[in-house]
């Protein structure tokens, strides 16, 4: 697959990764009963559940393909996203979320009038931005109007932030939207959404795709990583057509914690030589930057220091001394 296939649809292709969800069968409605064009919206579901919960029942939906799988705990963030992005069948557009995402009115017209608009001028775009939330007591709550009232909110980049103690970090910088906007309103950066945000073409799959042996973190570094080695350029809209739920611990099981307890050790402490074991590719190939020259750009650019990271979430890793 590669940029240059002429697609005969403009359907939206949307990859979800689940573990123990409660709001996926909502966050399928939504998104129907919210598209402009529902008929051309299919989604991929990786489905998992370590508990006795029913999978969910999708068969009124004929644009919906999922695979039910039971585990004791999670295979990860990255494998999940693997699997569902298998079930593409030819869409012409990508959209990534999580298993707990609201959606406003016409939110695809919207994504594919930004997304087109970017292929005038860019080979390989990328919508990629931070994500407002919501919490599962809004949902619970008949009296909340957040979800019902959800029209899309204004949307900041990720920037490289400094906390109190002078730690670099990657957060929501809403300094940025004082920048010069390319393209007349579109902010440039170079980081993807390990969640909700990501909308591009569907060549992304094979592109960029997913690393299966990344559980959870840094999955939105490495993603970032590889889309701009590979040509890829990350915007951020104005406004932001889509929000995420807060995680309550009280109602939804989380990665996190499995993924950091897990008596297999899933989440593996990696020390840095891994920068040329994993992010060049020596280690995983396709899966790391294609060259170094190629990393030291992104990295300058990103100002991301992976070697600064104290860890790395991958599976059946070793430790390095």
């Amino acid at each position: 697959m590669n940029n240059k296939i002429k697609y005969d649809n403009n359907d939206i292709f949307v990859a979800v990764p689940a573990y123990n969800e409660h709001f996926l069968f909502e966050t399928v409605k939504l998104a129907y009963e919210r598209a402009e064009k529902p008929d051309r919206i299919y989604f991929g579901i990786f489905n998992q559940k370590s508990n006795l919960d029913n999978f969910e029942d999708f068969s009124n939906y004929k644009n919906v393909r999922s695979i039910n799988v039971r585990y004791d705990k999670p295979l990860g963030a990255s494998l999940a996203r693997l699997n569902a992005s298998a079930l593409h069948e030819n869409e012409k557009y990508l959209m990534q979320i999580d298993a707990h995402t609201i959606f406003a009115h016409n939110w695809d017209s919207f994504l594919q009038k930004d997304l087109d608009f970017l292929l005038c001028h860019v080979e390989k775009p990328i919508i990629s931005q931070t994500v407002r939330s919501f919490s599962y007591e809004d949902f619970l709550n008949p009296e909340s109007k957040t979800i019902e009232k959800f029209t899309g909110t204004d949307a900041h980049p990720f920037g490289v932030l400094v906390d109190e103690n002078g730690n670099e970090y990657i957060g929501e910088d809403v300094f940025r939207s004082n920048e010069r906007k390319y393209y007349e309103k579109f902010l440039e950066h170079y980081f993807c959404m390990g969640s909700a945000g990501l909308f591009s073409l569907s060549s992304f799959i094979e592109d960029v795709s997913y690393n299966p042996w990344i559980t959870l973190a840094p999955e939105q570094e490495f993603t970032g990583l590889r889309a701009c080695t590979r040509g890829y350029r990350m915007f951020s809209t104005p406004r932001n057509y889509i929000a995420t739920m807060t995680k309550d611990k009280k109602y939804l099981d989380t990665y996190t914690d499995d993924l950091c307890t897990n008596e297999n050790n899933i989440k593996t402490k990696v020390k840095y030589d891994v920068v040329n074991r994993f992010l060049l590719g020596n280690e995983f190939g396709f899966y790391g930057a294609p060259d170094k020259e190629s990393y030291d750009e992104y990295i300058k650019k990103s100002k991301v220091d992976f070697n600064k990271t104290k860890t790395i979430g991958h599976r059946q890793g070793k430790e390095n001394k």
